[in-house]
């Protein structure tokens, strides 16, 4: 099944609430801020696989694709999902933290560009419809309300060097590691070892514009590093920022003062290259 392979990731719709803000869409047309883990678990010879959906500082549902439901279409059996639950737990078979959302159904169809899930029946939890698309999942969470657009996120590893030299002039620098972030706009924070510490953090986003920001050009999407610092007024403030192509892998800023270096593969795992 192409969905069961496309599907499982990590999905956030900061971009989505941050051009909202910026574009003035209306309280009516918003949709909420929303954080969603999605993972296959494989079960015992028998049980249908389950995706489950776990929401950031929400509920979890899971799915079992059970039975086709006509031409090109599968039925997606809800459940809702005890708290605190694994998949580990899930994967051995157990039902005892499944609890069947009655007469609850996803229908998924594939279309043209697209997997589209409507629900069947009165579904009290998860989306009322989804839709998949290459590298967003777009989320309806009541009938005719907005849709939440999901992007799928890359997982990055940071560090962070002061001074930026990296220790090539012979410096004594401090090294900031293991700083994880999503290039969905989450944020890694430490504090710094000066005389005078300070509380700094790196941003990612890939920057997903839906606006232009001159008439007659077309503003291009980036992948975007900000290294930004908490001042203690709850409004973390932009020091710097670079970017690259939205597909990059890996970025960097140097300031000479501060270096910042984030990637997907670590340095000790990267290959030789002519």
């Amino acid at each position: 099944m192409v969905m069961a392979s496309l599907l499982p990731g990590l999905y956030s719709n900061g971009e989505q609430r941050f051009f909202d803000e910026r574009l003035k869409v209306s309280a009516a047309e918003r949709a909420a801020a929303m954080k969603l883990t999605v993972t296959r678990v494989n079960r015992p010879a028998g049980a249908p696989p389950l995706f489950v959906f776990r929401q950031a500082n929400g509920p979890t549902w899971a799915y079992a694709a059970t039975l086709e439901a006509g031409p090109a279409a599968v039925q997606l059996v809800a459940f809702t999902v005890v708290a605190g639950i694994s998949d580990a737990q899930l994967a051995t078979g157990q039902t005892v933290g499944l609890t069947t959302v009655p007469s609850c159904n996803l229908i998924s169809h594939r279309e043209a560009g697209q997997f589209r899930a409507t629900a069947v029946g009165p579904c009290s939890a998860g989306p009322q419809e989804m839709l998949m698309t290459g590298g967003s999942l777009w989320w309806r969470a009541s009938a005719g309300g907005p849709f939440a657009r999901l992007n799928r996120a890359r997982q990055f590893e940071c560090h962070v060097d002061m001074p930026g030299s990296g220790g090539i002039r012979g410096e004594v620098f401090n090294r900031y590691a293991d700083l994880q972030v999503d290039d969905q706009g989450t944020e890694a924070w430490f504090t710094t070892k000066e005389a005078v510490p300070r509380k700094l953090g790196l941003r990612l986003r890939n920057v997903d514009w839906p606006m232009n920001n001159k008439a007659g050009t077309f503003t291009r999407d980036s992948l975007t590093l900000y290294l930004i610092e908490d001042s203690g007024d709850g409004v973390p403030r932009n020091l710097t920022y670079a970017w690259t192509e939205p597909s990059a892998r890996r970025i960097g800023l140097n300031t000479v003062a501060i270096l910042a270096n984030c990637y997907m593969e670590a340095p000790t795992a990267a290959k030789p290259e002519f």
